[in-house]
């Protein structure tokens, strides 16, 4: 439902939205194929598979900015940073 209010936001912005994924394979396969200018993603996809690993793997083939949401950011804002986890 999220992803489609996004979707439909970024369209309404004069955007093209190439795809939702809902999950890391499809993620990946359409990054591939689309190369996305922006890509916004969720910590976790609709099939449990995580949006962060997707991501990493993506921009490991072409540099892409990303924008992650989540709905449970306290994990992302306490403890240590590391390395390719999102800043805020």
């Amino acid at each position: 439902m999220i992803a489609l209010d996004l979707q439909n936001l970024v369209e309404e912005l004069g955007h093209r939205a190439v795809s939702v994924a809902r999950t890391h394979r499809e993620a990946i396969e359409t990054a591939q194929r689309e190369r996305p200018g922006l890509i916004l993603t969720d910590v976790q996809l609709a099939d449990g598979s995580s949006g962060l690993e997707a991501v990493n793997q993506i921009v490991s083939d072409f540099a892409v900015p990303v924008i992650v949401i989540t709905g449970y950011p306290k994990l992302y804002l306490t403890g240590t940073p590391r390395r390719n986890q999102p800043s805020f």
